[in-house]
């Protein structure tokens, strides 16, 4: 694997693979600029360029995260690498409305190059804009626990809440000294009970006027008391007040308490899907 160092360069390895191999390419690679440059600013975008394959990886700190160009039809196996160093996280997404014909064999090529099935997770927008009321009013919870997004001495128990509650393979979790430095900056948020206890903490990140909502995670001492929900609306009262208008996240197909909190919050499913495969060989 060879390092990406910056967006230029990204560029330049991928037109030219492009101008080569002209319009046979199928991709499921749909990096945004921003996104680009926040992955070769952390030295974590690595590329494996082959005859037929184009591959960049996204290194985290569980596994690979793969994203390809390839010639149309061409046999998967034989352009991988022969080994991993940790598992790769392959992910598909598609519409159900607009499916893609040749979705199968596509998929079928990926298996058989040892690639298994992992995770379906299933996209939930909603509104945020002025007008909303996000009901957010919950006495008891306001009366028992704190909300906040500044306190850095919580970053490490943020930190093994999320290692504790979320699939690891899935999800990119953010070092401790990450986590700090997005409690400054008000991308992180949490509860904390009368003590100072960690209950719940959650992520976000910003692209234009829209906050993708990751990580919300709930201490198992603490469910069942309402603070998924409570602490979801306060962060998108505080997007709100940001300018930010929409709010999307991604959610387990399985994982349907998860799913009815976020639709008890107003999120609907935009028949937008991730397919997720897992490759461990090597």
């Amino acid at each position: 694997m060879q390092p990406v160092k910056d967006f230029k360069e990204f560029a330049l390895i991928l037109n030219g693979f492009k101008e080569t191999h002209g319009k046979e390419i199928e991709t499921n690679c749909f990096f945004l600029p921003n996104e680009i440059r926040a992955y070769t600013d952390r030295q974590r975008l690595f590329y494996i360029k082959q005859d037929a394959a184009l591959f960049f990886i996204v290194n985290e700190e569980y596994y690979y995260h793969l994203y390809y160009y390839i010639v149309r039809g061409m046999c998967v196996e034989k352009n991988l690498p022969e080994k991993f160093e940790k598992p790769v996280i392959l992910d598909f997404v598609f519409r159900l409305s607009r499916i893609p014909k040749d979705l199968d064999e596509m998929l079928k090529r990926w298996r058989d190059a040892g690639f298994a099935d992992y995770k379906q997770y299933m996209r939930l927008n909603r509104s945020i804009a002025a007008e909303d009321d996000n009901h957010i009013q919950n006495p008891e919870v306001e009366k028992s626990y704190r909300f906040g997004y500044e306190d850095t001495s919580l970053a490490g128990n943020i930190r093994k809440l999320w290692e504790a509650s979320l699939d690891i393979y899935s999800t990119a979790l953010l070092s401790i000294e990450g986590i700090a430095e997005n409690l400054q900056a008000g991308n992180v948020f949490y509860l904390t009970d009368r003590v100072g206890e960690l209950c719940a903490s959650l992520y976000v990140t910003i692209s234009g006027t829209t906050c993708i909502i990751q990580h919300v995670t709930v201490d198992k001492r603490y469910r069942g008391r309402g603070l998924g929900a409570y602490l979801l609306l306060k962060v998108l009262d505080q997007m709100k007040q940001r300018g930010l208008r929409n709010s999307y996240l991604w959610a387990d197909e399985k994982n349907t308490s998860a799913i009815r909190l976020y639709q008890k919050c107003d999120y609907i499913h935009n028949a937008l899907i991730s397919k997720q495969f897992i490759y461990k060989r090597g």
